[in-house]
C-alpha cells in the first residue's frame, strides 16, 4: 500500500514521510486520498479509483463494497475500511500458514 500511496501522492509523499508512518496512519491517508467528496465514506467509484492500480478485475470494488459495507448503506465508512483491511490481513496470514503446514 505504501507504493500505491506514494504514486498517488507524488511529491507530497516525501513531505508526509510515509515510509516512517505506522500502518494505521498509512490507512488513514489512503482512505482520505480516495474520499473525493470528503464525506468520510468511499462509494463504489471511489473504491474503484483506489484499487485500479493493483487490480485488473473491475468487479472487485463491488465485491469489496458488498463484503465490507457492514451497514449496507452503499458506502465504506472509515471504520468499515479499516475492519475490512484487518480481515484481509488475517485471511492472508491464515492462508500462508495453511500452505506451509498442510
Amino acid at each position: 500500500m505504501i507504493r500505491h500511496l506514494t504514486e498517488d501522492l507524488g511529491p507530497l509523499a516525501e513531505q508526509l514521510d510515509i515510509t516512517h508512518m505506522a500502518e494505521q496512519e498509512i490507512d488513514f491517508h489512503y482512505f482520505k486520498l480516495h474520499d473525493i467528496d470528503n464525506n468520510t465514506k468511499l462509494d463504489g467509484l471511489e473504491i474503484f479509483n483506489a484499487i485500479q492500480h493493483t487490480l485488473h478485475d473491475h468487479s472487485y470494488e463491488f465485491f469489496m463494497l458488498e463484503e465490507d459495507d457492514l451497514d449496507n448503506d452503499g458506502y465504506l465508512a472509515y471504520i468499515e475500511f479499516v475492519l475490512g483491511r484487518q480481515k484481509g490481513q488475517r485471511d492472508s496470514i491464515q492462508s500462508g500458514w495453511r500452505k506451509q503446514h498442510l
